[in-house]
């Protein structure tokens, strides 16, 4: 399910550039207000046994083209609007339920990012494609993030590698995520059943413009937005949709759609 949240109040407030950190602590604070244990459990474990996977992810706010302002020098974004909005996207129907409860539980409902206090002034559910073909041919909405693990020459664990889209087998880790996050959910291995393709024109003429940065906690995170076409099972297709590629999906990352459609 992907649910598109729209935000009032949002008029002259201004919201840090890396505000997603605490856009994800505004969706955890709406999962506890309705169901405390699923929301601790997801916040702190998640699904799977040695990867753990939040299994929801959401967009950047939106506005209008001329109704909003980025001040780099002092990394901030005002809205020069009185509505905004951004998109929730989980497979998971207990996410989807707790959203579905918190946000029409009552009719005078805010969401807290940071200092921003917004009004919500509507919520609507959108179905997610069916992609019976056994493609999806997909566009990032936000950026997707690969990491590696990294060893020193002792052998000591040291902070991973962030993967850059034109590496050989970015494609690789980005089907071992996929898969991983499937597996997780599911338990069934797709591994043999699924391929990916990034678009190397694309990579190829943009270059180092693919790549995006946040900082998230003080750790700067580098992500890529590359158009990608994955081949799979339609059950499969659906749950990435949902799901978003890559890793820290839950802190805004990886959120897709279909090429040719709009937000």
């Amino acid at each position: 399910m992907r649910i598109k949240l729209v935000l009032g109040n949002s008029k002259f407030q201004s919201v840090p550039v890396d505000y997603h950190y605490r856009l994800s602590s505004a969706i955890y604070r709406l999962l506890y207000s309705t169901d405390q244990e699923f929301a601790k459990w997801l916040h702190s474990k998640g699904f799977g046994e040695k990867r753990r996977f939040k299994l929801f992810n959401f967009s950047p706010i939106f506005a209008g083209t001329d109704d909003y302002k980025v001040d780099l020098e002092h990394r901030k974004v005002t809205f020069l609007t009185d509505k905004v909005w951004f998109y929730i996207s989980t497979p998971v129907d207990e996410i989807a339920l707790a959203l579905a409860e918190a946000l029409t539980r009552r009719s005078d409902i805010t969401l807290r990012v940071g200092r921003n206090v917004f009004s919500l002034e509507r919520a609507t559910a959108f179905a997610t494609p069916m992609f019976e073909e056994g493609v999806a041919s997909l566009k990032c909405v936000s950026p997707v993030v690969l990491t590696r693990v990294v060893y020193d020459k002792d052998g000591k664990y040291c902070p991973p590698a962030y993967i850059r889209p034109w590496e050989q087998d970015a494609e690789d880790y980005l089907k071992q995520n996929l898969v991983n996050k499937y597996m997780a959910y599911t338990g069934e291995d797709l591994s043999r059943k699924i391929s990916v393709e990034l678009d190397r024109n694309y990579i190829e003429n943009k270059k180092e413009k693919c790549l995006t940065s946040r900082y998230v906690k003080n750790e700067k995170i580098v992500g890529f937005r590359v158009p990608v076409k994955i081949f799979g099972p339609p059950d499969f297709l659906r749950f990435i949709y949902e799901t978003g590629l890559g890793v820290k999906n839950s802190l805004g990352f990886g959120m897709v759609e279909r090429v040719g459609f709009k937000m």
